[in-house]
């Protein structure tokens, strides 16, 4: 259920937050920069499985870059940096579409690519790769299909 007020900060025209473009609901897809448009989506009830740019840092132009390539070397990080938070920074995973809750990979690691470092990922792992290659094909499916979408960053 959209989370009330949710319709407002969308500018939905509808009392409550229902319909929209015709009766169908839009798709958000985060266009990265950070992960907190991700979790508003999710806390307001408008979120939706992870998509590539959702838990990631990204400038606009590492974002413009993948999607004309493909996604060819998104994941290719130049260089780790430990992460020096606080302990107990809580990773944002998303388990219920993306891997099972088993395959948790401690957070410890910031993976620095070209325009984009990766915060919840270990990507010397390959499961990682394959949870971002279902996002990557989650997305293009999704621009395939043409359903109203928001973008949002």
């Amino acid at each position: 259920a959209i989370e009330e007020g949710a319709e407002l900060w969308l500018g939905l025209p509808s009392a409550d937050g229902r319909v929209w473009m015709d009766g169908k609901y839009p798709r958000i897809v985060s266009l990265g920069a950070w992960c907190c448009p991700t979790l508003a989506a999710r806390e307001m009830g408008i979120g939706g499985p992870s998509l590539p740019f959702d838990w990631c840092r990204s400038t606009l132009s590492s974002v413009l870059h993948a999607l004309r390539t493909d996604f060819a070397g998104f994941l290719e990080y130049r260089r780790v940096i430990p992460h020096t938070g606080r302990t107990g920074d809580s990773v944002m995973r998303d388990y219920r579409h993306d891997v099972e809750p088993e395959a948790d990979i401690p957070f410890k690691d910031v993976y620095v690519c070209d325009g984009h470092s990766f915060w919840h990922d270990d990507l010397w792992d390959k499961r990682e790769w394959d949870k971002y290659d279902r996002r990557i094909k989650r997305l293009l499916r999704l621009a395939q299909s043409r359903p109203p979408l928001v973008f949002v960053r």
